[in-house]
């Protein structure tokens, strides 16, 4: 995880982790330093709002 963070911050990439469903994964990934996150534990799936549409949401910051 660490050479993919060090890799998305040299070529101006941002890093998601995905299938977040745990504090504990969560605590783990914040102190790696993982700075968006999606899964159960942040927000379950639903329907985006109006202005949304046609958009895709990259993820939330990891600041739980």
């Amino acid at each position: 995880m660490v050479g993919l963070l060090h890799f998305a911050s040299e070529s101006a990439s941002q890093t998601i982790a995905e299938g977040v469903e745990t504090e504990q994964e969560l605590a783990t990934l914040r102190r790696l330093g993982v700075p968006l996150v999606q899964g159960y534990l942040v927000g379950r799936p639903a329907p985006p709002p109006s202005g949304l549409r046609g958009r895709r949401p990259v993820g939330v910051h990891c600041t739980r």
